[in-house]
């Protein structure tokens, strides 16, 4: 059975963050919640959990080229306090 799950970044600025999610989740969106990144998936529930790499990227921050090769672009939120 699949859901629609919301999982919350404790990310406030530019860094890495490690997330567990549903082996095969797909992301589907990402959207600021009072001040809290929020990522979107739709997951398998029945699925082992696995690690996720979430990269917060300022806008116009340098980032050296092989960062595009294993990263998607998920989307942007606006800047947090």
């Amino acid at each position: 059975m699949r859901a629609i799950r919301a999982y919350k970044l404790e990310a406030k600025e530019s860094g890495d963050e490690i997330i567990m999610l549903p082996d095969g989740a797909e992301i589907l969106h990402v959207t600021e919640n009072f001040g809290v990144i929020c990522i979107f998936a739709s997951v398998d529930l029945e699925a082992p959990e696995a690690k996720a790499y979430i990269k917060v990227v300022d806008t116009d921050q340098e980032v050296p080229e092989e960062f595009f090769e294993d990263l998607i672009y998920l989307g942007s939120v606006p800047f947090l306090m």
